[in-house]
């Protein structure tokens, strides 16, 4: 009896350090933007500043960035990291810096043509979202540009919005589209995910049935209540809770995110605290689904995070501490 209680608990005790998740504290981040992984280095934004920490200690290794329109300076904030070969490409508001992985500032781009932000590059091209109109009355569209910036074709209308406009708390810009170095990724209608080439070619499309769920009282308190209390958002919280319009259910998709030639989909749909992750190869076939436990700001949105070979990190407020620290899990 002994011996079989015994390898019980021994089971018991792998399982529970086998799919335990890596907490590290980084004490030098002030606030979260934006979080991007390589083979060797992670980055996190905050506003126009960006801390880089070694993958192997996850030691901080040196801080980039500031607020200013120059050589190495950032526009208001910055929007994407996206580690490429040899460098780094950085977006911030109507600008594209390069950087090396080591922190040099090797040159930057000032594209033309109403480019709105959130740049990402495809090829030698870029995607990205323009609003045309003003700002009593706009339409915001998906588009593919050259090297210079100049639009060469639209391929998504997210659409018009005004000042009477009223908004879903689910529009979030890094959910209408994606790239990879082959294909521009866009959320479309009810769940659907498009591919398409950097000609603005569709090359086909993800439809897999998720379940939905209802967006009850509760959810919309939660959302409110961070809004509210939110540092960056509380001062506006009388014009916020006005524009706000809440959906009858929760749409399909919470996240999706393309690394590595997968791409990754995160329901909103779920039974309990953790969240589902299909992921998905380019030819659309599911290879993997799986739970796990992401924290959330709200109930629109997860703290920042990226997936590089099948981990996830996520840079996680603890407020009791008042530290952020990155969680490191496993997809398995």
């Amino acid at each position: 009896m002994r011996k079989k209680t015994s390898i019980f608990l021994i089971i018991v005790l792998f399982c529970i350090f086998a799919f335990a998740k890596k907490v590290v504290i980084l004490p030098e981040l002030p606030e979260v933007n934006y979080i991007a992984v390589d083979h060797s280095q992670i980055y996190i934004s905050h506003l126009t500043d960006i801390y880089i920490y070694s993958k192997k200690n996850y030691k901080f290794v040196k801080k980039i960035g500031r607020s200013g329109e120059g050589p190495g300076e950032f526009i208001m904030m910055v929007m994407r990291i996206i580690p490429q070969n040899d460098r780094l490409f950085i977006n911030s508001f109507g600008k594209i810096s390069y950087w090396k992985k080591d922190g040099t500032f090797i040159k930057e781009i000032k594209p033309q043509g109403g480019i709105l932000g959130s740049l990402s590059p495809i090829k030698d091209h870029f995607a990205g979202i323009s609003m045309v109109g003003t700002q009593q009355r706009a339409k915001f569209t998906i588009n593919i540009f050259d090297s210079k910036g100049k639009k060469i074709k639209e391929i998504s209308n997210i659409g018009e919005f005004s000042q009477n406009s009223k908004i879903s708390p689910f529009l979030n810009s890094q959910m209408w589209y994606q790239t990879s170095d082959q294909f521009i990724f866009v959320y479309g209608e009810d769940g659907v995910i498009n591919l398409f080439d950097v000609s603005g070619k569709k090359h086909l499309s993800i439809n897999y049935p998720f379940k939905t769920m209802k967006l009850k009282k509760k959810h919309r308190e939660n959302y409110l209540n961070y809004m509210k209390t939110n540092p960056m958002t509380r001062s506006y919280y009388d014009v916020i809770q006005k524009m706000i319009s809440f959906p009858d259910r929760f749409p399909k998709i919470e996240f999706f995110i393309v690394r590595n030639d997968y791409l990754y989909i995160f329901p909103h749909y779920r039974k309990g605290p953790d969240s589902e992750v299909y992921k998905f190869d380019l030819t659309g076939r599911l290879i993997k689904k799986t739970s796990v436990l992401l924290a959330e700001r709200h109930i629109a949105e997860y703290f920042p995070f990226d997936i590089f070979e099948d981990k996830i990190y996520q840079v996680v407020e603890n407020e009791d501490k008042e530290v952020w620290e990155l969680h490191i899990i496993d997809i398995r």
